[in-house]
């Protein structure tokens, strides 16, 4: 009998004093994972637009050095047959 009285006060006391601070832990790491796990959705997106514009700046490149060679190549026809 006494032991189940001592038993009641001691889960009154956790559910009043202990718990809440280990909820709210519970709830901070939660809230902390989340963001991280949005960063690092924002992150993935900013990645591929950052690679979609690289490759779209490489393409043009390529473009602009395959007119120049072809301009060259015009170019030094010109002078061989003048």
């Amino acid at each position: 009998m006494v032991q189940m009285i001592v038993f009641l006060i001691l889960v009154g006391f956790t559910m009043k004093f202990v718990w809440p601070p280990i909820a709210k832990a519970l709830d901070d790491r939660a809230a902390k994972i989340a963001e991280g796990l949005a960063a690092a959705d924002m992150a993935k997106s900013e990645l591929s637009a950052a690679n979609k514009r690289v490759e779209a700046e490489l393409g043009q490149a390529r473009n602009e050095s395959a007119q120049r060679l072809a301009d060259a190549e015009r170019r030094a026809q010109a002078i061989v047959e003048e």
